[in-house]
């Protein structure tokens, strides 16, 4: 089969649905299908023209980020002249997507359009600037662009069951249009390791935005260091509030690190060495960085929101709490931090949930069958 994945960056920039297409894609190539990659080019010294063995990689140049998150490019004239099967979209937000659903109507190649949360948000603690953004989000695009995009595809997946139920409140699908396609994780890239980690390290790994819960991480790390006073934070990301977070955690600096943003080997080996994850997130889909703290053996402390309680289970591979509760979150990290025990069993149940239901071959195949469907 032939088959164009569509996503808004290139692998180089982090986010959950920019890994989730480009993974799917280079496995669906090991599977013996014709795969083409279509993204903005950003950031713009990304020059690659191919992935995996022989993905042929359609990037456009970049021309901005609308609300400093949606790539400004050009898919369009790319797309229609592809000859493919079937064309996939993540993530129904972006101009990439909507380009996607154009070229689908206009060519009548059949269109899959996997949701990656941001169906639905109503988050009062997040700062102004936030608000306002899913504010016009909500009001303006949702009920216009979105619905069309959406119901334009032939067939929805979604990440998470949380977010198929959304998607019919907010766009009115169909629920057999819907199909529950999650995330997905490479268990050899990502695993234990060979003994448990020294010292006490708690890691965060995502985009150093306000809806991430960036600005409760100082506050997160000054009440578990009260308790744990050798506790080692790692900021793992960028994002346009770093500076104002390095210097709120200037009181810090013995037991925060920043990280930037690194690749995705490098995120396998610090889950490695990490104690605790932590997401304290206003906004998720299914967290790709649950599933690989998981597989990493490695227990998880995040916000109760989205499709998260669908991997981080309640007392056996993590903790959940509201995202505005950073008491409780802290509480659960320290409890984490001093019960050996209870780390190695929680992260042993952990890998087993993501070896059973979320490995990159039982997705991928999920997937074909799906792209059967709707192409037939």
């Amino acid at each position: 089969m032939r088959i164009a994945q569509v996503s808004p960056f290139l692998p180089s920039r982090a986010g959950g649905s920019v890994v989730y297409s480009s993974n799917l894609a280079m496995q669906l190539e090991k599977r013996g299908h014709t795969v083409e990659f279509f993204a903005s080019r950003y950031p713009n010294t990304d020059r690659r023209t191919k992935m995996g063995t022989d993905i042929a990689v359609q990037a456009s140049r970049c021309y901005g980020l609308a609300l400093g998150i949606n790539p400004m490019s050009y898919l369009l004239s790319r797309l229609m002249r592809s000859s493919v099967d079937v064309v996939h979209a993540h993530s129904y937000v972006f101009f990439t997507s909507n380009q996607a659903a154009l070229a689908s109507r206009l060519t009548g190649v059949p269109l899959v359009l996997h949701i990656h949360g941001a169906t639905y948000v109503r988050e009062p603690e997040l700062d102004k600037r936030t608000r306002a953004k899913l504010w016009l989000k909500e009001k303006f695009y949702d009920p216009t662009l979105g619905k069309w995009t959406v119901q334009s595809a032939d067939a929805i997946a979604a990440v998470s069951r949380f977010d198929m139920q959304k998607c019919q409140e907010v766009f009115d699908i169909d629920s057999d249009r819907l199909h529950l396609i999650p995330n997905a994780v490479d268990t050899n890239v990502f695993h234990p390791p060979a003994a448990p980690p020294s010292g006490h390290v708690v890691t965060f790994i995502g985009r150093l935005e306000p809806w991430k819960g960036a600005f409760s991480l100082p506050k997160i790390a000054r009440l578990v260091r009260e308790d744990v006073p050798d506790v080692q934070f790692n900021f793992v990301g960028d994002g346009s509030v770093r500076g104002e977070l390095m210097r709120a955690c200037s009181d810090l600096r013995d037991n925060v690190r920043f990280l930037g943003d690194v690749d995705h080997e490098t995120v396998a080996s610090l889950l490695r060495s990490t104690s605790v994850l932590i997401l304290p997130s206003f906004i998720e889909g299914l967290p790709t960085v649950c599933l690989e703290a998981l597989a990493s053996g490695v227990p998880v402390v995040a916000s109760n929101i989205g499709g998260t309680s669908e991997v981080v289970i309640e007392g056996e591979t993590g903790y959940l709490r509201p995202p505005d509760d950073l008491e409780s979150m802290s509480d659960c990290v320290v409890k984490l931090l001093r019960d050996d025990r209870l780390r190695s069993r929680m992260g042993e149940a952990g890998r087993n949930l993501v070896e059973g239901a979320y490995s990159w071959e039982r997705i991928a195949e999920m997937t074909e069958r799906l792209y059967e469907r709707v192409a037939s």
